[in-house]
């Protein structure tokens, strides 16, 4: 259904750099909003963050949108945190959700700290925002993932 929705929205390019120059990712990406029909989807993934985050106590509040992430063949985001400077100093826990059946496509998929999560489709990943994590250069077929911040009213609280 969240792949379903994705086709009404317009995709952008998103190609990053390092400092150095160094290209760190390459994807398509789509926004879904809340208030695209997309409400269920993130009161389901708020009600998983909630159940996570009773163990870490983060200070946080609730989503209402997320990034769609699209993956062709010789795409992917290199080694990277989530957390930054500035607005993105209030992120504390990043989510990534497989959209696509593992079985369509080779290469790809996520890596968190060095290790590689195995996601079937539909399966969620959290972790904190400070971890290390990349996803994988698909090297045939196509990967999609909905990626979500769930941020806080300050830093580290």
């Amino acid at each position: 259904a969240i792949l379903e929705m994705a086709e009404a929205l317009p995709e952008h390019r998103s190609v990053l750099h390092r400092h150095t120059g160094e290209q760190i990712r390459d994807s398509g990406i789509r926004w879904l909003y809340a208030e695209q029909g997309a409400g269920w989807v993130f009161d389901r993934i708020n009600a998983r963050v909630d159940e996570y985050n009773a163990k870490y106590w983060y200070d946080i509040q609730p989503i209402r949108s997320g990034q769609l992430t699209r993956y062709g063949v010789g795409q992917e985001y290199r080694n990277h945190v989530d957390i930054g400077a500035g607005p993105m100093s209030r992120w504390k826990i990043s989510v990534s959700i497989e959209l696509t059946d593992p079985e369509s496509y080779e290469g790809g998929g996520l890596e968190v700290g060095g290790d590689r999560v195995e996601l079937r489709r539909g399966d969620m990943a959290l972790f904190s925002s400070m971890m290390l994590h990349r996803a994988l250069p698909v090297t045939s077929g196509e990967r999609w993932s909905l990626v979500c911040w769930i941020l806080g009213e300050a830093p580290l609280r």
